[in-house]
């Protein structure tokens, strides 16, 4: 037992290194960082199947399950959300038709037939996320969302499968009404609610955060779409830079610089970057001239200007 609650202890440790590792391949957008996640995921991994097959093993033959395992559905959740999470996230660093395809099947693996019902369902009847209100049609829904860690992974697998859809549109003018991206969003929003005390001067602030990667993945991908449009089709490519900088001012709102500074920076880096771009449209396209762009580049100018200092709580 003493082994066990060793490899248990180092299970935990392994994942956590993968999970920092994974963050900053993220918000980097380094593979290097991304193939170290991997390295220290894949042992916690494998470490896990054998925990979980021993488990079913025990089950089989009627066997108590030990103690330890008793916490193989949170286990799971860590392993299954990890293995998503680095799946989509290759193939945003990589765009590669293969990556794509692959963080698809992964995705699929773990699909619960019951998500795609949450996705329709959840909040929906009251303020709690398995709530079915009167219908009795929905009763196979409400016992699966009764079990286990079950919103933690709808909702986890609707932000995974969302920001995928994102990665791989073709045609920018779907970007605005992706179904799983409102989804995901409303989930996301919902489900942070739920968990948050709007008392405390912090929230919790995961589901801010992966809301505000969700605009992000939108914004770059209208971004590629105007690089596509930029020689072709001006006002095609006007469109898609104003559409990007609304994407990357809902990103902010969601981080603020003294929440998250080293985000904030990254969002209105690019946000400036847009903005340049649009001032550098010809007058036909005026309507990117609209007061409202000007005044949040000229706060985010502002602000970058002191953000040591606001990172650093310096007076």
């Amino acid at each position: 037992m003493d082994a066990l609650h060793t490899l248990l202890v180092a299970y935990r440790n392994y994942i956590f290194v993968a999970d920092e590792y994974l963050r900053g391949a993220e918000f980097y957008r380094s593979r290097a960082l991304l193939d170290r996640a991997h390295t220290w995921f894949a042992p916690a991994s494998a470490a896990f199947a054998t925990l979980r097959k021993q488990a079913e093993a025990d089950r089989a033959t009627k066997r108590d399950v030990p103690a330890y395992l008793g916490l193989d559905e949170y286990l799971a959740r860590l392993s299954t959300g990890l293995e998503m999470r680095m799946a989509v996230t290759r193939a945003a660093l990589t765009a590669d038709p293969d990556d794509l395809a692959h963080a698809d099947e992964v995705l699929k693996s773990f699909e619960n037939p019951f998500y795609r019902t949450a996705g329709d369902e959840a909040f929906n009847h009251g303020d709690d996320f398995c709530d079915i209100g009167d219908r009795n049609d929905l009763a196979e829904y409400h016992a699966a969302c009764d079990s286990g860690n079950f919103e933690h992974e709808a909702v986890a697998w609707w932000r995974y499968r969302a920001w995928l859809d994102i990665l791989a549109e073709q045609e920018p003018s779907e970007l605005g009404s992706l179904s799983s991206a409102y989804t995901a969003l409303r989930l996301l929003d919902r489900f942070e609610e739920s968990r948050s005390d709007p008392g405390t001067m912090w929230r919790y602030t995961d589901g801010a955060e992966q809301r505000a990667m969700l605009h992000i993945a939108r914004a770059e991908a209208l971004l590629r779409f105007a690089d596509e449009a930029r020689t072709g089709d001006v006002t095609r490519y006007a469109e898609l830079l104003v559409e990007a900088a609304g994407a990357l001012a809902r990103a902010e709102q969601l981080t603020p610089p003294s929440d998250q500074p080293q985000r904030f920076r990254r969002f209105a880096t690019r946000f400036l970057d847009v903005f340049a771009r649009m001032q550098a449209l010809p007058g036909d396209t005026s309507y990117v001239r609209h007061p409202g762009f000007a005044r949040k580049a000229a706060y985010f100018r502002a602000v970058l200007d002191r953000l040591d200092a606001i990172a650093l709580a310096r007076p």
